[in-house]
């Protein structure tokens, strides 16, 4: 399993790793986000790690209704 850093309202955090993997603090949601500075901006982008997810949410007990699927 990677080694992500779950998000909490307000926190700080580094990003000192090549891939970064990042949980929402209430639903377990998580991203696998790629940070980039080009021009004085910083760049990300962020795919969402659907499989990560569900093995999080399982062992937590957390169920969520997808939408998409009704």
């Amino acid at each position: 399993m990677p080694k992500y850093d779950q998000v909490l309202d307000g926190d700080w955090h580094s990003l000192d790793r090549k891939d970064n993997f990042e949980e929402c603090c209430d639903c377990s949601l998580t991203h696998r986000i790629e940070y980039k500075v080009a021009k004085g901006k910083i760049w990300f982008r962020c795919w969402r790690e659907d499989e990560l997810t569900r093995r999080k949410r399982k062992r937590r007990g957390i169920k969520i209704a997808n939408l998409r699927e009704r």
